[in-house]
């Protein structure tokens, strides 16, 4: 009965999250990902030069990550009824690949 009532409101969630995930790879495109690596003094005088832009683009990976992960478990809350046990198995992977990517973005 539960399943019923909340079912609408998290495929709405997915289609706002898949817009979000739309938005912010585009985003992506302009952001810088990652910082260059010659040298300590290069990195850090890049570093201090592009700070704004690189927080900005951390920060738009990890809302790309999340909204990508919601619009999984939204699919997975789509094929639930008539697939539980592929609906757990996308439930189970995308926990695993957000904690991993997690441990791998804040190490």
């Amino acid at each position: 009965m539960v399943y019923r009532n909340m079912s609408p409101a998290i495929v709405d969630l997915g289609y706002k999250a898949a817009f979000v995930f739309l938005i912010t790879a585009v985003i992506s495109l302009a952001l810088p990902l990652e910082a260059p690596a010659p040298t300590q003094s290069a990195a850090e005088l890049w570093l201090n030069t592009e700070a704004v832009g690189y927080i900005f683009g951390w920060l738009n990976q990890l809302i790309l990550m999340f909204s990508s992960s919601v619009v999984l478990l939204a699919a997975g809350v789509l094929i639930y009824p008539s697939a539980p046990l592929r609906a757990g198995a996308v439930w189970v992977l995308t926990l695993m690949s957000t904690v991993v990517y997690l441990i791998a973005k804040l190490d």
